[in-house]
């Protein structure tokens, strides 16, 4: 059996600034940014 990780919650004090770092590493875009959450993804919304 195989198993795929897809999702990762982390606190911290600077959500949109962890964001654009993880976005420039993985290649990634802000899909939705609502009341101090901060969500990534792949381009496409894959």
């Amino acid at each position: 059996m195989t198993s795929k990780f897809t999702e990762l919650a982390i606190d911290c004090a600077d959500p949109k600034g962890l964001a654009r770092f993880w976005c420039s590493v993985l290649d990634y875009v802000v899909q939705d940014e609502d009341d101090g959450t901060v969500t990534i993804g792949f381009p496409d919304g894959a």
